[in-house]
């Protein structure tokens, strides 16, 4: 499955959609906000736990995994509300970096490095 798959497949069980963008978005990006908690805190429990056993290991990677799909679920949906693709928005990703790369930015602050 592409990623532009994935976004679409994705938006057809979106429940939240209205007529106005502004309420869709906080709902979306507070979504994101809350899924990014639950992938930290799986990995917090990893390091906290320190699973011993390769079944206790693959159970703590699948359930990080898990949260990064809904991340992606969210993240797919907002792309869409703001009237993007995802293939748009891992090429606008991948140019920012490769940019900061050339240019020798990838450290430091802000958006416009």
């Amino acid at each position: 499955m592409d990623i532009n798959d994935y976004q679409n497949k994705a938006l057809k069980s979106a429940f939240y959609t209205g007529d106005n963008i502004i309420p869709d978005m906080a709902y979306l990006g507070l979504g994101v906000a809350g899924e990014a908690g639950e992938v930290a805190d799986k990995i917090k429990k990893f390091y906290r736990d320190k699973p011993k056993t390769p079944g206790d290991i693959a159970k703590s990677r699948v359930g990080i995994a898990k949260e990064i799909g809904d991340n992606l679920w969210y993240l797919s949906t907002l792309a869409a509300k703001l009237g993007f693709t995802m293939e748009e928005i891992c090429k606008m990703n991948l140019e920012k970096i490769s940019d900061r790369a050339s240019n020798g930015t990838q450290h430091g602050e802000g958006d416009d490095r």
